[in-house]
């Protein structure tokens, strides 16, 4: 059974197989600003080397640690891999804080599903994983984010009770209760 986990070396290789599937699709490109397509280009090139891919790991796993330095305007992010054994079958990224750009069109959550494991509920059963740990982070509720022509994460948006919002500069954007009370 699938399920999130922090960034390991375990899944390294179905990793890299699913990288080179999304730089396929063009994704990684100077023109994707998205979290994957950022971390296409500044780690792609240290994969291929067991010890490149373990500092990317270490990388990623910092990235969500308040005791790390956050990039001027940003906010820690916790990254989770979904896995099932040592299959990649996504990433999902938890912002920590309601800051600007999460607010206007970053989101909260942030994923992507390896082109090789979509039309299957992964994305919908992750993110519905992910919600408990937003809710851990004290976000009662979270914004999520899709690009109007993606039809496949609006509906996993939806199956997990996005509650539209408006659209923004071809994002749609969503709320979702993370099940926290407070």
């Amino acid at each position: 059974m699938a399920n999130l986990i922090e960034p390991s070396s375990s899944v390294r290789l179905s990793f890299l197989s699913a990288m080179d599937d999304f730089v396929n699709e063009g994704r990684g490109s100077a023109e994707d600003d998205s979290a994957l397509g950022r971390q296409l280009r500044t780690f792609g090139r240290t994969w291929d080397d067991e010890i490149g891919f373990a500092s990317f790991v270490a990388a990623t796993r910092a990235d969500g640690s308040p005791a790390s330095a956050r990039a001027d305007g940003w906010t820690w992010t916790s990254t989770y891999w979904y896995v099932e054994g040592t299959d990649y079958l996504g990433s999902l990224r938890i912002r920590h804080e309601s800051i600007p750009p999460v607010l206007h069109t970053a989101g909260h959550i942030g994923y992507d599903i390896a082109p090789a494991a979509r039309r299957r509920g992964h994305g919908t059963r992750m993110l519905a994983e992910a919600l408990p740990l937003a809710a851990a982070l004290g976000l009662p509720e979270v914004l999520i984010t899709c690009a109007v022509d993606n039809v496949g994460s609006r509906k996993i948006i939806e199956h997990n009770g996005g509650r539209y919002v408006d659209e923004r500069a071809g994002i749609l954007r969503f709320w979702v209760k993370t099940g926290r009370t407070d």
